[in-house]
């Protein structure tokens, strides 16, 4: 029963160094309604699996005898969780109700008593119980969970005896009724705080707390403090970082004071500061991944301009060079001389700083490659995003350029020539984006369903639905009591 439960935990606070957060996740009370009516069948499924230690002791018979008795091979054929609620206890967890629950088990019964007195049968129990439980959420470098408080009442048990003689029936029900009850209650209780606890603080401790994009890349989203619960909801705040795996450094750009929303009872709504965007950027500078080389052969032969010294328009901006090289390959060496910036408004489109630095660099006959003139970009992108049909889309378009001509080894550069150039460049790559951003982003086909997407000041919001989770696949665990 633990891994159920289990995931019911995840949800209530998205499961999974201290240090800023740039993420933040609001989980609603309705998502665990929804995680809770998705389990219940688990949960029956696996109590049904249950074994429970055989029990003897001895008991008053007719005329005050001692009968002793042994009950063995108890286990449970059927269980129903009955009702449930979940109530939010601000600052502790979440408090858990099952109202009703039943229970059906077959158990062996074995007596004997004075004057060899003795006989055997079988017994099939129904019981039905109410069992109320604290899920509390704590924080020690990572999500502690420990069940408190439980506490099991038996509100009815029946009790048919099958086997040996029929005259000691009903001092066999006897027996057992008022043994039983307390034994299913206490040892339900008991393993309930233990078996639960420790099966969920197992699972928790070996649960990913990052996302690999790539082999060096990965998004971390561990938990930064205990999860913070409300009346009707709980909040989550989790790193949200891009890591080097071989190598993490966490990013140290301000992630600012991140809100708490729940809007019109979405199950989960994540809110990502811009900062994610700028600390991703320092990785990939680290990693030397926002850098490369456009060489002559990669240039679309039906392009306007083409990496060669003879190119008309170059000629144009740039005299010297064919002058001093010509018919000459050229090569751009490209890299971002700092990372890219996310700045997200309240009601406006978001843009993306750019900055990069361009060498050109001329190939000489014998394979040299000699630096020529430097260009230094500076470029604004509009960023639009949306939902679409539960998948994150988006697009790119150039909202400003700054080109600036840093040195030169060839003679002068035209200014307004190379502008028209790099805006040319910058179009190509904003174009090869779109065509990816336009399909789709990402889409969580098996978990959430993405539905609105918000931009605040300095933050996005993301709000999502839980999908039909009755067809989620737990992994089977035995509860044993």
């Amino acid at each position: 029963m633990s891994r159920p439960f289990l995931l019911l935990l995840l949800y209530i606070a998205l499961i999974t160094c201290q240090s800023s957060s740039y993420l933040k996740v609001t989980t609603s009370t309705n998502a665990m309604y929804q995680i809770a009516e998705a389990i219940a069948p688990y949960i029956s499924s696996e109590i049904k699996q249950a074994t429970i230690p055989d029990q003897s002791g001895e008991a008053d018979g007719p005329l005050g005898i001692k009968i002793r008795y042994d009950l063995s091979q108890i286990y449970v054929q059927q269980f129903s969780t009955g009702s449930y609620n979940l109530q939010l206890i601000p600052g502790r967890g979440v408090a858990i109700s099952l109202q009703g629950a039943t229970m059906q088990l077959q158990m062996n019964w074995q007596y004997h008593g004075p004057l060899g007195i003795s006989g055997s049968g079988s017994a099939t129990d129904y019981v039905v119980m109410n069992v109320n439980f604290l899920l509390a959420l704590g924080y020690n470098g990572n999500l502690q969970v420990s069940v408190q408080d439980v506490n099991v009442g038996i509100t009815n048990l029946e009790i048919v005896v099958q086997g040996g003689a029929s005259w000691f029936y009903q001092i066999m029900v006897d027996i057992l009724h008022s043994k039983l009850s307390g034994i299913f209650s206490s040892t339900i209780a008991s393993e309930m705080s233990t078996t639960v606890t420790n099966t969920a603080n197992y699972y928790l401790s070996h649960t990913p707390t990052s996302f690999a994009l790539s082999d060096d890349v990965v998004l971390d989203y561990q938990l930064t403090a205990a999860p913070d619960v409300q009346s009707s909801f709980s909040t989550s705040q989790h790193q949200g970082q891009f890591l080097d795996p071989a190598n993490p450094q966490l990013c140290n750009l301000d992630s600012g004071n991140l809100p708490d929303f729940i809007l019109n009872s979405h199950a989960l709504t994540f809110v990502l500061s811009q900062s994610m965007v700028g600390c991703l950027g320092n990785l990939l500078i680290r990693q030397n991944k926002l850098a490369g080389t456009i060489t002559s052969q990669m240039v679309p032969k039906n392009s306007p301009v083409q990496l060669e010294t003879s190119d008309v328009n170059l000629k144009k901006i740039v005299p010297g060079l064919f002058e001093r090289y010509p018919f000459r390959p050229l090569n751009l060496n490209v890299s971002a001389s700092q990372s890219p910036n996310l700045n997200i408004t309240a009601n406006q489109p978001m843009l993306v700083n750019g900055y990069l630095n361009v060498q050109v660099e001329v190939e000489t006959v014998s394979g040299n490659l000699i630096p020529v003139f430097g260009i230094a970009i500076q470029a604004d992108f509009q960023v639009e995003a949306q939902i679409q049909s539960g998948n994150l889309t988006g697009s790119l378009t150039l909202f400003n350029q700054n080109t600036t001509i840093t040195w030169t080894n060839v003679g002068p550069v035209d200014d307004t020539g190379i502008f028209f150039l790099t805006k040319l460049f910058l179009s190509a790559i904003i174009s090869l984006v779109n065509q990816h951003t336009q399909i789709g982003i990402f889409q969580l086909e098996n978990l959430l369903q993405l539905e609105n997407l918000l931009q605040l000041e300095n933050f996005l919001q993301l709000e999502t639905h839980l999908k039909f989770i009755s067809t989620w696949n737990f992994p089977k665990n035995q509860f044993v009591i």
